[in-house]
Formats: C-alpha cells, structure tokens, sequence
C-alpha cells in the first residue's frame, strides 16, 4: 500500500486570545479547628534503657609488641616438598582398542503422511479505509 502526502496546503485556524475566568464568588474566612480530643488518653513517653549484658565485660589489656621496633625479620626460604613415591612400582600401560567393530546396520525411515488435508492457501486484501484516502492532483 502506497500512502501519498497531502501536498494541498491548508490553512492554520485563526488565533484567539482567552483570559482566564475572573472569580465572582467570595471565598469564606479562614478558619482554624483543633484537632478532636481522643477518646482514649495517649501512652506517657517512657526511656527505656537497654538490657545489661548476662555476662562482664572483658577487662581490657594493653601489651607491648613482641619485637621491638628496629629489629628486622629473618627471611625464611621454604623449597618445595618431593612429590610422595607411587604406591605401586609398576607402571600401567593400556593400548587402545583396535579390533574391527561393525557399524549399526542402516535403518531408512520415511516421515509420516498427515490424513488430514490442510486448506489452500488464501489471499485476502486488507479491509477498506473508513474515510476516503487522498489521491495525487
């Protein structure tokens, strides 16, 4: 479907300047109300301090460091640890497979043929526009 622009040039409608409505109606005195007393008294604001804990604190210790503070660490060299001996001495060899072994035999299978016949294809056009669609002048 081929949709042409409109090429025609229309007119822009006319401008109108519109105020708002001006309020002819006075507005009633302001007023101010108290909230309705509560039927039920409020709870009293109550601190509440934390529980103490079931057991003392621990005491606090203060200790000097071990090294002073001058010295300098030895450097420690660590060589890798020897790899544990085999638990058995002998070694195992195990060859591959190499006898001849025959393939499945082959099995030709034919997909299936649907009883049912399915309907032809149809070709619809799309519905016709509501309002008329512009044509080139």
């Amino acid at each position: 479907m081929l949709v042409v622009p409109l090429l025609a040039a229309v007119p822009s409608p006319v401008k109108i300047d519109t105020h708002p409505p001006l309020c002819c109606t006075l507005r009633p005195e302001a007023m101010s109300q108290r909230a309705p007393r509560p039927l039920v008294p409020l709870p009293t604001v109550m601190l509440t301090d934390p529980l103490r804990p079931a057991v003392e604190a621990p005491v606090p210790k203060s200790r000097p460091p071990e090294f002073p503070a001058l010295a300098q660490p030895l450097l420690k060299i660590k060589h890798p640890l020897d790899p544990d001996a085999p638990e058995f001495a002998d070694r195992t060899r195990i060859c591959p497979l190499v006898e001849d072994v025959p393939s499945p035999a082959r099995m030709e299978i034919i997909p299936p043929v649907f009883d049912t016949l399915l309907p032809e294809t149809e070709q619809s056009e799309p519905p016709t526009p509501l309002v008329p669609l512009p044509t080139k002048t």
